[in-house]
């Protein structure tokens, strides 16, 4: 149990230290400031990963929805019937599938 607790210690004060050793790196190498729009995208629309401590790697094309994805697609399914696409019947009709 001693060893869980020192690594508990180390992660804390690593993420304590974050916010300076943030500020070193850029003053060191500021042409990664450019970057700055797409930390914020990944704030805004993949927040999910930092809130819960992942990371995401996958070098074989699989894509992770976005928050704007998921608002959208909640959005059509609150205003929709999806009936079966292969059915012929009025919710299939009215319903915007997707090409």
């Amino acid at each position: 149990m001693a060893h869980a607790s020192r690594v508990a210690d180390t992660a804390l004060r690593m993420n304590s230290d974050l916010p300076a050793a943030e500020a070193a790196f850029l003053s060191d190498h500021p042409a990664y400031a450019a970057t700055g729009h797409i930390d914020a995208l990944r704030r805004s629309e993949y927040g999910r990963f930092d809130s819960q401590g992942h990371t995401y790697l996958d070098y074989t094309g699989a894509g992770v929805y976005s928050e704007s994805q998921v608002r959208m697609h909640l959005d059509l399914l609150a205003r929709s019937i999806a009936g079966n696409p292969r059915s012929d019947n009025l919710s299939t009709s009215q319903f915007e599938w997707a090409g």
